[in-house]
């Protein structure tokens, strides 16, 4: 079938709904980085507007919701809810890779294209080495991540012989994983926001409606600094330059933050 040709016009409320669900569902983007996508493009809108002024665009653009802070859809999985996703008992061969690499995920803080291709390679002395491949993209690439292995990683990792199976597509991974966390009994009621017709939509779904594999990535980190206090410690496992980004990772409410960091302040010791 003969794809059409896209052009200025077809940027409308109805393909804002189908990009948003794109980002959301396929890339698995939080609301602030679809946000910083749309803001780009209704800047070249406005360009190409002011420069040819006769220019027939439609004006649904300009009414683009492009959220700027909050990660309103993002959530992360306790120690306990981990826990009980670990402790699953599963049948079905392909659910139960999913899950394991889920835990390593969670376990390590790498991203899904790490986690899934750890080799007995990359373990020196009870540690993991890996250099993340977002950074071989990156000018700054060869920064190595050092993290200790959990006894849950070291479980799975031996029971594949320290070989990780390789996982299926992130799309499908995402709709196993929900499905797991549903077994697993995660279900507390959570805020889930959406976008439908340039507006944002919010909702209360069970907590596995929200899982997806980049939750393994958030957990850790959430999860990591929680028990310590430290963001820069949590930063050196994660692999994060900048601390603003790295915030965006943490999910916890202010409360648990605060008794976080209580931990390794001295001044209210």
């Amino acid at each position: 079938e003969k794809v059409k040709a896209f052009t200025f016009s077809n940027i409308t409320f109805s393909w804002y709904d189908r990009f948003f669900n794109f980002c959301t569902l396929e890339l698995d983007l939080d609301p602030v980085s679809i946000g910083a996508l749309l803001s780009k493009l209704k800047a070249i809108l406005r360009r190409a507007e002011d420069r040819h002024k006769d220019f027939n665009l439609p004006q649904d653009y300009k009414r683009f919701k492009v959220v700027k802070d909050g990660y309103g859809e993002a959530i992360y999985l306790s120690i306990d809810e981990l826990t009980l996703i670990h402790q699953l008992e599963i049948s079905d061969k392909t659910t139960d890779i999913t899950r394991d690499l889920f835990l390593v995920g969670a376990f390590t803080g790498y991203r899904y294209g790490d986690f899934s291709s750890i080799t007995a390679a990359n373990i020196h002395d009870g540690m993991l080495i890996r250099t993340p491949q977002k950074t071989i993209k990156n000018t700054r690439a060869g920064r190595k991540v050092y993290t200790p292995l959990h006894p849950i990683t070291q479980q799975i990792l031996a029971k594949y012989n320290y070989a990780l199976p390789k996982g299926i597509s992130n799309q499908h991974s995402n709709e196993y994983i929900k499905e797991i966390a549903k077994l697993a009994g995660i279900n507390t009621p959570t805020e889930k926001i959406s976008c439908t017709r340039g507006q944002i939509v919010t909702e209360i779904v069970p907590k596995y409606e929200m899982v997806t594999t980049h939750t393994a990535r958030r957990s850790f980190a959430t999860n990591h600094y929680l028990a310590t206090g430290d963001i820069y410690l949590t930063m050196q496992f994660t692999g994060h330059k900048s601390v603003a980004t790295f915030l965006k990772y943490i999910k916890a409410d202010n409360l648990s933050l605060m008794q976080s960091a209580i931990k390794s302040n001295p001044f209210f010791k």
